[in-house]
């Protein structure tokens, strides 16, 4: 792998308010491709309902499907049925609903576990949360590699491998349901470290249910649940189908887990795919387990789903409990999935659940080599000339399509395809921009920063905006000479931010230059460069 260039400790170029093409499989009845990295098509989405997990940016892609959700904010859901803003990060599973052409309505953030960490097991690597074995994946050949983060970007807030977790800490796990030996866990696909949490989730199938008079009670995992209050409350819906098996979303107090029980605030039974009419396109991710040959079905994300006459692709491709795919299909009238398509995952990038898909401005400039793209680091280091395209010379700015895969033990991207590009005409355009807030309109809902070459750039936020930072959870902490990092879409020469965050506040800002406090001063480069000097030095088999 090369060496930092020495570009690194040179004047880093910067041009704050950076611009992408955007949008999703397009309009209408059809559903056009995007041009890829290496010159192919990208796929366009054709279902209704995809859940899986985020395997790219540019706008959002599912398991290797791009929907645009440049019209939305994603959300998370909360203990009392509300709803909040929430921030997309790759590795993280999300459900969303579109119109069938890839234009998203809404998309929502669907952790698996939310909880305190009580046990680590790093032989076996494996961590449990909540009462939920979780375990944990560093190689590319055997699924998703599990991807690490946090809550800011020092190494207190965040963590970058299993080595970094810690009992007592609270985490945030995502993944894939699986049945292991009889018994349900998680196989995660990203961990975030939390400061704090607003109540505490677990998904997963119901095992040894009680519902009678003296007790009302099942487990998940290693959880016992007491849903008595709760269904009191009318917030065990719908309750009818409680039933071992069902899969559930439980919601319970902050500190509600004492000696691996919770008390449910909230009882969410089933999917939301349960909801809908029979014949509803779907399309379903994660790892495949009750493998059942005779009858042509097994299960994925609680789903079971008929094999039908489907051969699994790429050619050759065989479904075993273990494997990870990706299924489309419909909906049939007693819940399961009628496949049309299965993809089994391959470890060498050659199906787009492999392959980590982004399309945006390059920012955070440092050489050819070393930048960002849709607030995630990449390193194409390993791009060989002949699959880099079109990029005579890449600068802050510069619209990119890249190919790249998820690395253990970091959140930066390797990527292995690399193509520069004009933004098109007419499309959504994505932009990132930072500086130090200048101004504030509380009734337009916009601020101004202030860039080191001392231009002004106007930044709109909504009800979906999230705001990030120590000391920027909501609009009313907005502080004039607070340095702030913004990604969104373009409204003309406003950027419609979906997030806000204090400098420092998000991973990905410890690969950013700190902006000046004042025009002519020099960008602070200390942290970028000794981020991505420790970055390039990192042992490659931790």
């Amino acid at each position: 792998m090369k060496q930092l260039s020495r570009t690194l400790i040179a004047a880093v170029a910067v041009i704050p308010l950076a611009l992408a093409g955007c949008g999703g499989g397009g309009s209408g009845s059809s559903s056009p491709g995007v041009a890829g990295a290496n010159g192919g098509t990208l796929q366009a989405a054709s279902t209704e309902l995809a859940t899986g997990i985020i395997t790219g940016f540019g706008s959002v892609y599912v398991d290797g499907v791009r929907l645009d959700d440049s019209d939305i904010g994603a959300v998370s859901e909360q203990a009392d049925g509300t709803t909040r803003p929430a921030v997309l990060q790759l590795g993280q599973r999300v459900r969303a609903s579109h119109d069938g052409a890839g234009k998203a309505v809404r998309l929502v953030v669907d952790a698996a576990v939310i909880g305190q960490v009580t046990q680590i097991d790093s032989v076996q690597g494996s961590v449990q949360v909540a009462g939920q074995r979780v375990l944990v994946n560093a190689d590319p050949s055997a699924g998703i590699v599990t991807q690490f983060g946090g809550f800011d970007a020092t190494e207190a807030g965040r963590y970058s491998s299993l080595a970094d977790v810690r009992s007592g800490d609270l985490a945030e796990v995502h993944g894939s349901p699986v049945l292991e030996s009889g018994k349900w866990v998680v196989r995660a696909t990203r961990i975030d470290k939390r400061n704090t949490i607003g109540s505490v989730r677990v998904v997963g199938a119901i095992s040894d249910l009680v519902n009678t008079e003296q007790g009302k009670t099942f487990k998940i995992g290693g959880l016992t649940v007491d849903f008595g209050a709760a269904l009191s409350a009318g917030k065990v819906r719908p309750a009818a189908r409680l039933a071992n098996g069902v899969m559930v979303n439980v919601q319970g107090a902050s500190t509600g887990v004492v000696n691996d029980s919770l008390t449910a605030q909230a009882v969410q039974v089933g999917r939301e795919r349960d909801e809908l009419p029979a014949t509803t396109r779907v399309q379903l991710g994660g790892v495949v387990s009750g493998r059942d040959v005779s009858a042509g079905t097994f299960q994925v994300d609680g789903a079971r789903v008929r094999i039908g006459s489907v051969s699994p692709e790429p050619t050759g491709a065989v479904v075993n409990d273990g494997s990870w795919v990706k299924v489309d299909g419909a909906l049939a009238a007693d819940g399961a999935v009628e496949a049309s398509r299965i993809t089994v995952r391959q470890s060498n990038l050659s199906t787009d659940l492999a392959r980590v898909r982004l399309i945006g401005p390059v920012s955070g400039l440092v050489d050819q080599d070393t930048f960002i793209v849709r607030d995630v680091p990449v390193d194409a280091s390993a791009v060989l000339a002949a699959n880099r395209t079109g990029c005579t010379q890449i600068a802050d700015g510069t619209l990119v399509t890249l190919s790249a895969a998820m690395q253990a033990g970091t959140d930066v991207v390797l990527a292995s395809e690399l193509k520069c590009e004009t933004p098109p005409a007419n499309r959504v355009v994505a932009g990132h921009t930072g500086g130090v807030v200048a101004t504030i309109d509380v009734t337009a809902k916009t601020l101004t920063v202030t860039d080191r070459e001392g231009q002004s750039r106007t930044i709109r936020w909504n009800d979906a905006t999230v705001f990030v930072g120590p000391t920027l959870n909501n609009a009313s902490a907005l502080e004039v000479g607070l340095i702030v990092q913004a990604e969104g879409m373009l409204d003309g020469t406003t950027l419609v931010a979906k997030v806000i965050g204090q400098h420092g506040a998000r991973p990905t800002d410890r690969f950013r230059e700190r902006p000046p406090m004042a025009t002519g001063q020099q960008a602070n480069r200390a942290e970028l460069i000794e981020n991505w000097t420790a970055y390039r030095r990192r042992p490659l088999s931790r």
